[in-house]
């Protein structure tokens, strides 16, 4: 058997017994995986599903109005919608857990609008030169009133404004309707029937959507977030058993002793890594396959992997190469256990949350998202959702992975150096 061959075997062995180890790396970020995902998995929808709940209450006596209002916000594809009885105040949306919008339409409003629009109608005749006065009447003195809208304190601002974009255009579009009746029936003083009214209306404005990238998503849901992210975090992790095995070895003198036998400490350090190597596929085999078959179980969005597992293979390769890099360089320039574990774990964290672990980058502000750059937590991200999100080549994804790999050739020259000066090589 060849000195490396052993050297992997022996590796194995030291890490099949560290128990606290192993726990670190594959249960705490399979249980993350599993509680972050439960808890975003509403928040992403909001903003990937583009769906809110949205309660409608009419105080209003009039139906017609009503029905036209509701029928236009179901058109949008914006709501999921309620309908509540009666009158209702912002005391009793607080109390309603369900819906987050609020939309009451007031007491009079239907009253006030058509009194507006005939107003609108008449001077519009008369500018037409159809019509010699305007009479004057008490419709003029009536204010038409708003629609009020309540919204749950946790919608972002820029949700808020897509909310009153929607609402506004609708009662725009029925206000036009409107008018366009009234005016027929001015002119012709009989109502239009709806084939008229067809030929009057202008047809709906249609727009050709497309993504930017070609079978992408814009954003990912919980799972494509959460199922990569704590992978990358498992992978680092592995500072806490690697970085902790090398200086473990310096202190009791097993690098010193290894020299004086016919076996390379390159060799040793080199089966350390591929060892842990083999360790960070295998934590992306289990938290993916978890993401796969047990989140439809749950009720959470499955984990599909749109580019194929080729390139999910070179970005759980290209992550865990520079994990174990930088686990390897903690642990040659640690002194002591705890200052390896306690560097290690705490700039792990440091990163993670620059990076987009916690919260995803697309959701940070802009300021984080200049640090972000800095973070190879945020590098490995997107990879990843290059090879999830995207139906991608070969050739786009190391564009992703290069800055990975360069950090990690960066790490081992800097492992290298201090293996030197400590005289270990």
């Amino acid at each position: 058997m060849s000195p490396l061959a052993a050297s992997i075997i022996k590796e194995f062995k030291v890490l099949s017994r560290d128990k606290t180890g192993l726990f670190l790396m594959f249960l705490m970020p399979l249980a993350l995986a599993l509680l972050m995902t439960v808890l975003q998995n509403s928040a992403f929808k909001i903003v990937n599903e583009n769906k809110v709940d949205l309660m409608l209450v009419n105080n209003d006596s009039n139906s017609l109005f009503f029905q036209n209002f509701r029928r236009g916000l179901e058109q949008t594809g914006m709501f999921n919608l309620s309908i509540h009885a009666g009158n209702n105040t912002d005391s009793k949306f607080s109390e309603d857990k369900a819906s987050i919008v609020l939309v009451t339409i007031p007491k009079g409003y239907a009253f006030v609008l058509n009194q507006e629009i005939e107003s609108k109608a008449e001077q519009a005749l008369q500018l037409f030169g159809m019509l010699d006065s305007v009479s004057v009447s008490e419709r003029e003195k009536l204010a038409l009133k708003n629609l009020e809208l309540s919204f749950d304190p946790v919608l972002q601002e820029s949700y808020r404004y897509s909310i009153k974009s929607t609402v506004i255009s609708v009662v725009m579009a029925i206000q036009n309707e409107m008018l366009l009746r009234q005016l027929f029936y001015n002119v012709n003083q009989f109502q239009p029937d709806s084939t008229a009214l067809a030929k009057i209306l202008p047809n709906p404005l249609l727009l050709s959507e497309s993504l930017l990238k070609e079978n992408s998503v814009v954003n990912p849901n919980a799972t494509q977030h959460n199922i990569p992210a704590w992978t990358v975090f498992a992978m680092f992790f592995t500072v806490i058993s690697l970085g902790g095995n090398i200086v473990r070895e310096k202190r009791s003198g097993s690098f010193l002793r290894i020299k004086t036998l016919p076996v390379s400490i390159t060799h040793l350090l080199i089966a350390k890594q591929v060892v842990f190597l083999v360790v960070t596929v295998l934590q992306t085999f289990v938290l993916f396959s978890i993401g796969a078959f047990l989140f439809p179980i749950l009720q959470l969005p499955p984990l599909i992997i749109s580019s194929g597992f080729l390139l999910l293979f070179l970005a759980t390769f290209s992550c865990g190469l520079c994990a174990v890099s930088y686990a390897l360089c903690i642990g040659v320039y640690s002194n002591t256990i705890e200052q390896a574990n306690g560097f290690g774990a705490a700039s792990v964290v440091i990163l993670a949350a620059v990076g987009g672990i916690f919260v995803p980058l697309f959701a940070m502000p802009e300021v984080f998202k200049l640090f972000a750059i800095i973070s190879p937590f945020s590098w490995a991200m997107k990879a990843y959702y290059k090879a999830i999100l995207e139906i991608s080549s070969v050739h786009k994804l190391l564009l992703n992975v290069l800055p990975l790999l360069l950090l990690t050739a960066i790490l081992q020259l800097i492992a290298f150096i201090g293996l030197k000066r400590k005289n270990l090589l």
